[in-house]
């Protein structure tokens, strides 16, 4: 995060013209990653539409839209993610509000672009989400929470500072769509496994059916605000402990007494080091002529490629 004021920053996101590029794609992430989802429950007849394909088809989907936004604007492509980055910090509240009406707009929008193209025998719901008959209203809210929590956990990891250095470039992407992936095969027989209020609300708008609709943006707000909490405790607390600990290696390093046998880095050398003591190329090209090293070089001493080895 930069060093600018909370207020500096949001007036940079008003006037700024990369800011509103960042909600459009907001806006396109979120109808393309509603669009697959609603399209995917449908075909039944055709053996489409079952559990596997479904978690494995959104697992997918956000890996690709999560590779190819995350550095234009952050691809939150979710509200409770969003919200979950606001109370952190990490988003100002004027960057999270245009990008949850962004991202209401795009789930709307990708429901009834599958609609439109899809014949009416085959549309289904557009992958509306209802709870089970069985599932009582606490249950639906606390399973939304906790398969968000493991979504907005892993987002936060794969979006640490130092996660590239684990995970590599595409790792933090492939790890947000396994989380989504996990979740919807865990809640898919319940509660749809919806993770998303943006994901739920589109295809309600678009088929009228909205029976249980706020549990889907409650549970998933708290599981997000809950992932918030206990990665700031646990994993952000342990990150500062490490940095903590490398400054303390470091200048126990820095401050080291380095043998003659040793090389430290140039700067050190300089400091610490005189010339006659810790030869380096130059000193020897100044002492002792190419031509005859071996000659005038002092019994005792080898030289090879212009630096001492042996004192």
């Amino acid at each position: 995060m930069s060093g600018k004021s909370y207020k500096e920053r949001v007036l940079d996101e008003c006037v700024s013209l990369r800011f509103y590029r960042d909600v459009i794609g907001e806006f396109v992430g979120t109808m393309l990653l509603v669009a697959v989802q609603a399209s995917l429950p449908g075909w039944t007849a055709y053996g489409l539409g079952g559990v596997i394909q479904v978690a494995l088809g959104m697992g997918f989907v956000l890996f690709f839209l999560v590779t190819v936004l995350g550095d234009k604007g952050g691809a939150n492509l979710n509200p409770a993610v969003t919200i979950a980055l606001t109370i952190c910090g990490r988003t100002t509240l004027y960057r999270a509000t245009l990008y949850i009406v962004a991202q209401a707009i795009g789930g709307i929008t990708g429901a009834a672009l599958v609609s439109a193209l899809t014949p009416d025998a085959y549309q289904g719901s557009l992958a509306a989400t209802v709870l089970h008959e069985d599932i009582t209203i606490a249950q639906g809210i606390f399973i939304e929470a906790w398969i968000t929590f493991m979504l907005v956990f892993a987002v936060f990891g794969a979006t640490a500072p130092y996660a590239g250095t684990n995970i590599g470039k595409a790792g933090g992407p492939l790890s947000i769509g396994l989380a989504l992936t996990v979740g919807i095969m865990i809640a898919f027989a319940s509660t749809g496994g919806s993770m998303n209020p943006a994901r739920t609300l589109g295809p309600a708008v678009i088929t009228g059916i909205w029976t249980d609709h706020w549990v889907y943006w409650v549970g998933p707000i708290f599981g997000g605000c809950m992932a918030t909490l206990v990665y700031y405790i646990v994993c952000v607390e342990y990150a500062s402990e490490e940095d903590d600990e490398d400054e303390q290696d470091t200048q126990q390093v820095a401050s080291y007494p380095i043998g003659k046998d040793q090389f430290p880095k140039d700067q050190y050398v300089k400091e610490q080091f005189p010339k006659e003591q810790f030869v380096k190329e130059q000193f020897v090209k100044e002492q002792y002529p190419a031509k005859d090293v071996e000659q005038q070089a002092p019994k005792g001493e080898q030289w090879g490629k212009g630096e001492a080895t042996k004192f």
